[in-house]
């Protein structure tokens, strides 16, 4: 998909797993490790106001967006880290992300 510049995906205790990217001026270590902290804020804040099955989080700021996207792997939970462009079409990445998601479960299940 057009407009993304970096993916990883890291356990959820916060290591990196696998990483692909157009820019390396990333930090993976650190990423990781702060994606998997978000992760659990936004758990428990969720926890919180009843809602369950986090399927997304998304940082949209002025040069780009951010999208945290828990795998419920039964065997090994995971994060897919997607860091795009400003300009990309959040709909279609949220699709592309809910499609990746669903085949790492199914990879893992099997």
């Amino acid at each position: 998909m057009r407009g993304i510049n970096y993916v990883m995906l890291c356990s959820t205790d916060g290591l990196e797993l696998a990483a692909v990217h157009k820019k390396s001026n990333y930090n993976s270590t650190k990423l990781a490790a702060v994606s998997s902290s978000i992760l659990a804020m936004i758990s428990a804040f969720l926890n919180e106001i009843n809602l369950t099955g986090c399927q997304s989080i998304t940082f949209d700021a002025e040069n780009g967006k951010a999208i945290l996207t828990p795998i419920p792997a039964p065997h090994h939970p995971m994060i897919l880290v997607t860091l795009s462009n400003k300009d990309v079409l959040l709909g279609q990445l949220l699709y592309s992300l809910k499609q990746v998601s669903n085949a790492l479960i199914h990879a893992d299940s099997t």
